[in-house]
């Protein structure tokens, strides 16, 4: 009775909105699921889903849950610091926990294993982000991606490999261009790249990595965004002073966290509409192609996503289309502060607001460019304390939301 009655809210707010031709917020269609005396509490450090596999870190230490069994401390040898770790993330029946000053932990099978910068594993020892190719997905091979403050690690049919600007950098990261022979197309604000200058136009710390077919999208805290596949790339440079907090690549659509909000962007002359407010103009960014001649593919149009101008944490994906986004205002803004409008005027004011949202079908209303509806996830829902990681466990795992102070599952 009760999902029935918050279907029925939820279509009754639809047709208002669409009516009404701006979104707003709607009510949360998601609640809290299944929270037990076992659950680790805050400031939640870095989540990770894998099926019925769920991973959290917290300044307590690595905690690892199966299905709706309890939570379980494992022990980290070695780790010095629970409070350093950065990130984590599964490969199947291994575990990679990355933190910011003692190398990167890798769990299998019962055993830890260690890379740090002093024996070769990492470039360095800050660890800011890993990733791991999906089925055809990224460059080709199995590959675990894992970003550093001054590089690259990349473990390719395991087989670990280093890369930075000062060696091996994104050209022998992608291999030899094969595709000398195709015309050139070079769209405005793109251009061909010389040979080494991959090393001054994208560097590190790289703080996001996303992976999508056939290719895979590196941030850095420079305003800077890679592109790369195999034998080709693209560097881009954002306008705006933003660091990359994440991405979300999903073929021809990028979705870009950043410390001055959420960015959508779409590839030259391949997406439909732009995100509201319209009224606002692109992001201005500059693209540079390595490899290949045709910049067409590699040259994104970068859009500021609503008003929220809040530093964007994380990104996920559920199930039913909608798009998760964990803001978190530094200044430390109500979660359940709602639009502020300019005194005299119909126009919000960009205003950082913490919390959790779900921007609901937010591909339609960027297609016609109508101000995004949401579902707002803060104090009152049960997610208290300042967003920081988001996690989908699935059709039947529900969103994982950690913060400052819980760390909670949300459920329909």
């Amino acid at each position: 009775m009760r999902t029935e009655t918050r279907a029925i809210i939820l279509i009754l707010a639809g047709a208002l909105l669409a009516a009404a031709g701006c979104a707003t917020r709607v009510a949360p269609s998601y609640a809290v699921y299944g929270s037990s005396p076992s659950t680790p509490g805050g400031p939640v450090l870095a989540l990770a889903a894998r099926g019925e596999q769920v991973a959290v870190a917290t300044n307590r230490g690595l905690y690892l849950r199966k299905g709706d069994g309890p939570w379980t401390r494992v022990q980290v040898p070695g780790l010095k610091s629970p409070k350093r770790v950065s990130c984590l993330a599964f490969n199947e029946d291994e575990i990679f926990l990355g933190t910011d000053g003692e190398g990167l932990f890798i769990y299998t099978g019962g055993t830890w294993e260690v890379k740090t910068e002093k024996y070769g594993g990492l470039p360095d020892d800050s660890v800011l982000s890993v990733a791991v190719d999906g089925d055809n997905e990224g460059l080709p091979g199995k590959n675990i991606w894992v970003g550093t403050k001054k590089g690259l690690a990349l473990r390719r049919d395991g087989e670990w490999k280093l890369f930075t600007p000062k060696g091996d950098w994104l050209t022998e990261l992608v291999g030899p261009s094969v595709n000398n022979q195709e015309r050139y197309f070079v769209p405005s604000g793109s251009r061909i790249g010389r040979a080494g200058e991959d090393r001054k136009t994208f560097r590190p710390p790289v703080t996001a990595i996303s992976i999508g077919p056939e290719r895979v999208a590196l941030g850095s805290r420079s305003s800077k965004v890679a592109v790369v596949e195999e034998s080709r790339f693209a560097t881009v440079a954002l306008d705006g002073d933003r660091e990359i907090t994440t991405l979300l690549l999903e073929g021809d659509i990028l979705w870009c966290g950043t410390s001055k909000g959420l960015l959508w962007a779409q590839l030259y002359g391949m997406g439909k509409g732009k995100p509201y407010p319209s009224w606002r103009s692109y992001v201005p960014s500059r693209t540079t192609l390595f490899g290949g001649r045709d910049a067409r593919f590699f040259t994104f149009i970068f859009y500021q996503v609503g008003y929220n101008e809040a530093q964007v944490e994380d990104l996920v994906r559920d199930n039913q289309g909608g798009l998760w986004v964990a803001f978190a205002d530094r200044s430390g803004s109500d979660l359940d502060t709602g639009p502020v409008y300019r005194a005299g005027s119909e126009q919000r004011q960009t205003a950082p607001i913490s919390g959790v949202w779900r921007l609901i079908s937010i591909d339609e209303y960027i297609a016609v460019s109508r101000q995004e509806a949401y579902e707002l996830y803060g104090s009152k829902q049960g997610v208290t304390g300042t967003p920081s990681e988001l996690e989908n466990a699935g059709e039947n795992g529900g969103i994982w939301v950690g913060t400052s102070k819980v760390l909670v599952n949300l459920k329909r």
